[in-house]
């Protein structure tokens, strides 16, 4: 876990979700990965222009999440995932509840509907695993998080090493109350009971 300084802004918000798309809806399917036959996809789309994608390879625990933002340009019928890797990944819309993968040429990334995820038309959002990198605030008990690629805000739990994130940010020599710090580290975005009151 590191407190550093500086944060990328997350591309415009240009999200066009058109007459094919009924959004938030989750996508799930098999999407092609090196060195195996599949990865298990659930690719989350809020019409916001946010997305959360968690793979699992074929018979492997290990799974591989990432979050962004996404766009349609007008008049495409691609969409285009921004998250934290070099490339984004692109989707053909194929109707409303269906999207394919495509490569990075823009074409099907296998024969026929291999690569094919599809919807039931409602959101069943998928829990976010792994490196998180924004602004993290901590004022009168209460510990925020918002998040650089989607600028997203999330109450933080004080539980695994928050405690460690606490201090550091408390330690910083012009510590303000409140103020906002740029924090990475490794945790979950995952949806809880809400609090009485």
């Amino acid at each position: 876990m590191a407190i550093i300084a500086g944060c990328q802004s997350a591309p415009p918000d240009r999200a066009q979700t058109g007459a094919e798309l009924q959004l938030p809806a989750s996508f799930m399917g098999i999407l092609p990965c090196q060195g195996c036959d599949g990865s298990r996809a659930h690719l989350d789309l809020w019409p916001d222009g946010v997305f959360h994608l968690s793979r699992a390879g074929e018979g492997t625990p290990h799974r591989d999440d990432d979050l962004g933002r996404w766009r349609r340009d007008p008049g495409s019928p691609v969409i285009l995932l921004y998250g934290g890797r070099e490339m984004p990944l692109q989707f053909a819309v194929v109707e409303q509840r269906t999207l394919r993968a495509l490569d990075m040429y823009g074409n099907p990334a296998g024969k026929g509907d291999r690569y094919d995820l599809t919807s039931a038309g409602q959101l069943k959002p998928a829990d976010f695993s792994g490196g998180l990198h924004g602004m993290f605030r901590y004022l009168a008990d209460a510990a925020m998080f918002e998040e650089c690629l989607t600028g997203r805000r999330y109450p933080v739990a004080t539980e695994g090493d928050y405690l460690a994130l606490e201090r550091a940010y408390l330690a910083r020599p012009d510590a303000t109350p409140g103020a906002p710090v740029m924090a990475s580290f490794d945790g979950e975005i995952t949806r809880r009971p809400p609090m009485e009151g």
